[in-house]
This record gives C-alpha cells, structure tokens and sequence, in this order.
C-alpha cells in the first residue's frame, strides 16, 4: 500500500475519532456489514471516508455545538422535572402526616368506645314467671285408663 492510498483511508482508531465513536463501534458496524473495511497485510483496518460518513456522520464543531445545545436544553428540562418532583414529594408528605394524624384520631375514638362498651353493663331485665304447661304428658294411670276405655267401647 503506497503513502496516497493510506491519506485516503482511515484506521480503525482515526475513524473513531472523527465521528466521535468507540473503536469497538466501528468494528462492530464492519463486522456487521453497515460498514465496508479492508485489513492490511499488518491486520489494520482501513476504512474510506465515504463509507465511514454513509453511516456515520463526521464529528464537526458545528454538530459538537448542536448536541451541547441539546445537552444543555434537556438538563435543563431535567432540573424542571425534579423541581416539580420536589414538590409533589412535600405535597406528599404534608398528605401522609395529615392521613396519620386522622388515623391516630380514629384509633383513639375506638379505644375509647371499646372501654365505654366493655364498662356498660345494661340492667338484667326481670324475667316472666314461668308458663304452666298444657302439653304435659298424662300419668301411667290415666293413660291405661283411657286404653280400656277404648276397649270397653
């Protein structure tokens, strides 16, 4: 390989560089087939740009700049975001004491009634005097008189 073919291509590691990608990336997209690579007699990598930038586009300060801007706006929206989720989480808290407080109330209100309901003991009522019973059974001797009754009929 002559010393014009080689300013031509990139390495593995220059190509890296250029688009701002790990050199395990770029050698994932050659072994993948995204990206065509031939291998020296060395076992280098050489890459041409074209290639390189049909899947990758070059790192440039102008896309350096663009992506700070995108860092910086989501950052931003982040610490929004977590502001916001500062105060749910006070809402929260100023909820969870008030729903405690309730509870410890309610809980009280029942000890109080269980004492009141265990210390109340309600007058006996008096009881009714006992019925006399019209179904009692008739004495051995009425009953065998009733049997020769019937018989004697």
């Amino acid at each position: 390989m002559d010393g014009a073919e080689r300013t031509m291509s990139y390495e593995l590691s220059e190509a890296a560089a250029v688009c701002s990608l790990t050199k395990s990336t770029v050698r994932r997209a050659i072994k993948t087939g995204k990206v065509c690579a031939t291998k020296d007699a060395h076992g280098q990598w050489h890459i041409e740009p074209a290639e390189l930038h049909r899947v990758y586009p070059p790192r440039t300060e102008a896309s350096t700049n663009e992506r700070i801007r995108a860092y910086l706006a989501e950052i931003a929206l982040l610490r929004d975001r977590i502001e916001d989720l500062k105060t749910l989480t006070d809402e929260f808290r100023v909820w969870v004491r008030d729903l405690t407080e309730q509870r410890d109330r309610a809980e009280a209100r029942a000890v109080e009634l269980d004492r009141r309901l265990l210390a109340y003991q309600p007058p006996m009522p008096a009881l009714p005097a006992p019925r006399p019973r019209w179904w009692r059974r008739p004495s051995s001797a009425s009953a065998g008189t009733s049997i020769n009754l019937a018989r004697a009929i």
